[in-house]
């Protein structure tokens, strides 16, 4: 499809990291993806310097670092444009290093507090747009979030700590002119960014983006605020004219981070029904998480969900052909066989297991763990996820009828039932499966039912917790001691797999899961 965007975002370290970013081009050319996109908090600083400091030692060392990552960027132009791609920078939040302080001291309010609505701060994100592209000028173009606090400057924070109000619609305009000049001038793309905490601040970018009558573009997240598995999908991009791209996660942020079974083929194949109806430009899909180090989506079979999305651009495909036509390019078996069409049904069932820890249209875990203590998870679930900065203790009137919660714990207990059965059902086709897929899916399926235990028992426990009934006390202390168990189990798994990725240490973290099971009963 021409003018199709059908982007790759890496949303890691590993932006910086030589073999692992030649791996990830490698996989753009064959798979058909035409966008690649660098995503870091800080991307524009650690790409610029404006000038030197009075400390020439400290000034000289910050640009070679600038300068050494800038030639990587150049060359990874030069690879992509030998395929037709380019390169995209997205910046999560602008941000700034101290050093700019000496030269835009009007950043810093009469509190001592950098201030984000100051002329100066648009000044300071417009010059290093314009660096940027001075030292890559065959970029692609910026994706960029304004408005979401996970920033050392974020507006929501900073007007939360003021009597005075500012006009948003305003500020937002300055802040998408900062980049978007520049960007106009040099013929590259701005994409600005629906994330937010907050509907109104939503709102208000999406309008700001659409007075650019087409100029910049909105990216827009699959499913409201995140990727939380069977949330409906964004409906507020049917309310803005702009051209727009969706984003949606491949990696498992909320499934388990590859380590557990996050085979979502089936609900992208619906998801990009619905961007194909509001005829959006594109999408791009995340394979890695900040807040991991370690295997990307590629690394496991969380790569059939990279591997699908190009195909669904263009139209509907059967969830259980696209999965065997993965199997066969990723491990070279016969897609026609019955045991790859078998493993392809277990695969796009498994997921089914995961996505089960969020209930009721409801955000229980935390990024894929456990939350520390019931009453956080309470909150997420108040909250949507989203929280407030802090952790409400007060215990909470909870609304859920006899039926709703009998229904809800039924429901936590078919998913241990189905998570047994798919891994007896793997485990008979594993001797006819190549040696590295045979790993993959024992190790990634063997994780299943204890995953599906320990959120059955936090859930009903949290339902229980936050009900403050007396009468519950003997229940609660029957899940506490299957929650101690669930971690004494987890430690025997990990004492086995001592040479397993180190993110199954925090997934399964027995300390963990007993500090949760304390707070049932107030310990």
């Amino acid at each position: 499809m021409e003018g199709t965007f059908i982007g790759l975002e890496v949303h890691d370290h590993s932006i910086w990291e030589v073999d692992r970013m030649l791996q990830v081009v490698t996989v753009m050319e064959t798979r058909g993806y035409n966008a690649l996109i660098l995503h870091e908090n800080d991307l524009l600083d650690s790409l610029t310097q404006i000038q030197n400091t009075s400390n020439f030692g400290v000034s000289d060392l910050r640009w070679k670092k600038v300068s050494n990552k800038l030639a990587w960027c150049q060359k990874l132009i030069r690879l992509l444009s030998a395929f037709g791609a380019r390169l995209y920078l997205q910046v999560k939040e602008p941000s700034y290093h101290d050093y700019v302080l000496k030269l835009f001291p009007s950043l810093i309010d009469e509190c001592g507090t950098i201030n984000p609505t100051s002329v100066a701060w648009t000044q300071l994100c417009q010059t290093k747009t314009e660096l940027v592209l001075e030292h890559l000028p065959d970029i692609g173009g910026f994706i960029v979030n304004i408005t979401s606090p996970e920033s050392r400057v974020s507006l929501q924070d900073y007007l939360s700590d003021k009597s005075s109000s500012i006009d948003i619609d305003a500020w937002i305009d300055r802040m998408i002119s900062a980049f978007h000049d520049p960007l106009k001038e040099a013929g590259k793309d701005l994409y600005i960014r629906d994330f937010t905490y907050t509907k109104e601040l939503q709102k208000k970018t999406l309008e700001a983006i659409d007075r650019r009558n087409g100029e910049v573009l909105a990216s827009i997240k699959i499913t409201p605020h995140d990727y939380f598995p069977k949330f409906a999908n964004n409906t507020i991009a049917l309310d803005i004219t702009a051209p727009k791209i969706f984003e949606f996660e491949a990696y498992g942020e909320h499934m388990g981070w590859g380590l557990l079974p996050n085979c979502r083929v089936k609900e992208f194949c619906e998801r990009m029904a619905f961007v194909r109806d509001v005829n959006a430009k594109g999408f791009m899909v995340r394979i890695s998480w900040e807040a991991m180090i370690g295997p990307h989506a590629l690394d496991t079979l969380s790569d059939c969900n990279v591997f699908v999305l190009p195909y669904l651009m263009k139209e509907n495909q059967d969830p259980k052909e696209l999965t065997c036509r993965w199997l066969k390019e990723k491990f070279g078996v016969d897609e026609q066989s019955e045991v790859v069409n078998n493993l392809a049904e277990i695969l796009l069932e498994s997921w089914e297991v995961v996505a089960s820890a969020y209930w009721n249209g409801s955000v229980f875990p935390r990024h894929s763990r456990l939350p520390s203590s019931w009453q956080e998870g309470w909150h997420s679930i108040l909250t949507s996820g989203m929280g407030n900065r802090h952790i409400n203790s007060k215990k909470v009137e909870i609304t859920l009828t006899d039926e709703e919660r009998d229904d809800l714990f039924e429901e936590k207990q078919q998913s241990i039932t189905l998570a047994k059965r798919l891994l007896v059902q793997v485990k008979e086709l594993l001797v006819q499966l190549p040696d590295d897929l045979a790993k993959l899916i024992k190790e990634s399926f063997e994780l299943l039912p204890l995953y599906a235990e320990m959120f059955d028992l936090a859930t009903r426990g949290t339902v229980l917790a936050a009900r403050n009934q007396s009468s519950d006390s003997t229940e609660l202390e029957t899940i506490h001691q299957g929650l101690l168990q669930v971690a004494e189990n987890a430690q025997d798994l990990l004492d086995e797999r001592i040479d397993a990725c180190h993110t199954l240490w925090i997934l399964f973290d027995p300390s963990h899961i007993i500090k949760f099971a304390q707070s049932l009963l107030g310990e």
